[in-house]
C-alpha cells in the first residue's frame, strides 16, 4: 500500500517519468533497431487485448543489457509484465 501511495505522488511521478526517459533514450540508440522496425512493428501491432510487448531480456538491468529487437519479445499479461520488472 505504502509503495502504491509512494508512485502515486509527485516525487513518486517525477522518479517514473524520469526512468521512463532514460529507458526511451536506451532504446533510441540502439541502431539495431532501425534493421528491424517493420518486424518490431508488427509486434506492437500484433499484441493482444489485455497483454504488453515484454523483453525477454531487460532493456535496463544491472548486469547486462537486452536489445529492442524482435528474438527479445514476447507477449505477457499486463500483470504478469509489471509483476516482473527487469528481472530475467
Amino acid at each position: 500500500m505504502l509503495l502504491k501511495l509512494y508512485w502515486q505522488s509527485e516525487k513518486g511521478k517525477a522518479v517514473s517519468r524520469s526512468l521512463a526517459a532514460h529507458r526511451r533514450k536506451l532504446i533510441r540508440n540502439q541502431k539495431i533497431k532501425d534493421l528491424f522496425f517493420d518486424e518490431i512493428k508488427l509486434w506492437y501491432m500484433g499484441c493482444p487485448q489485455g497483454h504488453e510487448v515484454d523483453h525477454i531480456i531487460p532493456i535496463t538491468h544491472e548486469l547486462l543489457c537486452g536489445l529492442h529487437v524482435p528474438w527479445n519479445f514476447q507477449y505477457l499479461t499486463i500483470s504478469s509484465n509489471r509483476s516482473k520488472g527487469n528481472k530475467l
